[in-house]
């Protein structure tokens, strides 16, 4: 899911290394017994000066489309009421981007879900401002195309989830979920106001990226996964824009899903 930047790709105009390397054949090849001694070894650093002129054609050409997408970034999707920050173990954006999946994902396959979740570290906003919320920002918080999938878990195979995420200090999760963190495990857990029931399958809808084992989910794999088509992304834009169409306020409380015992 998560693409990670490559630490070997370094912009232009960094430090240009030239060598000259000698190698040493070995006696595994019976027809060379040279060895050979690097005879150079030089560096050379070499900067790009701040007087590069944009090149007049590709900047006219460019120009409209990226004027097209500057506007398309800041279509207005929803306004937001009060600020939304993203915090451990429970937050606002972190209760707001997990009840949207739960709405989005029971109306998407037309069956309720029983819980939904979102791993903290997919979110890439720290927070957003009270006042518009742009599809630029949607972007912003949400770069990944991380589908948004169902996983049918038993008792156990939910028991372990929430287990994980409490060890990871608290991920989102949707409303009508309980639990407290003591010592890094889960305690008191509850889900719509009952206890865990072993028998019992739970539709949970969170990003593919959790459900094939990403953020060491690995234990998640060997369950049912349902296909939505329908990226994260999308859900979040369409959630906005219906709110929007029938003029509510993005928002979001607390409301003491996931509580720190000292």
């Amino acid at each position: 899911m998560s693409p990670v930047q490559d630490s070997r790709y370094t912009p232009v105009g960094a430090v240009i290394l030239r060598m000259t390397v000698a190698f040493v054949l070995l006696g595994s090849l019976p027809s060379c017994g040279r060895t050979w001694h690097e005879a150079t070894h030089d560096y050379a650093g070499y900067s790009i000066q701040p007087t590069l002129v944009a090149d007049s054609m590709m900047e006219a050409y460019l120009t409209p489309f990226r004027q097209q997408l500057s506007e398309t970034m800041d279509d207005t999707l929803a306004e937001i009421h009060h600020t939304l920050t993203l915090e451990k173990p429970e937050s606002t954006l972190g209760n707001f981007m997990a009840d949207l999946l739960a709405e989005e994902a029971t109306r998407i396959t037309g069956k309720p879900v029983d819980l939904a979740i979102q791993n903290y570290g997919g979110i890439r906003r720290n927070s957003l401002a009270a006042g518009p919320f742009t599809l630029g920002m949607v972007y912003e918080i949400m770069p990944f195309d991380n589908q948004l999938v169902i996983l049918e878990l038993d008792g156990t195979g939910l028991n372990t989830l929430i287990d994980h995420m409490a060890q990871l200090g608290g991920w989102p999760v949707s409303k009508g979920v309980r639990y407290q963190i003591e010592d890094g495990q889960a305690r008191a857990i509850l889900v719509q106001n009952r206890p865990i029931q072993e028998e019992h399958t739970y539709r949970v809808a969170l990003p593919d990226y959790i459900a094939k084992g990403g953020d060491r989910c690995d234990f998640l794999v060997e369950y049912p996964m349902i296909e939505t088509g329908v990226l994260v992304r999308d859900a979040l834009i369409h959630y906005c824009r219906s709110r929007q169409a029938a003029g509510i306020l993005i928002d979001a409380g607390l409301d003491g899903r996931i509580t720190q015992v000292d």
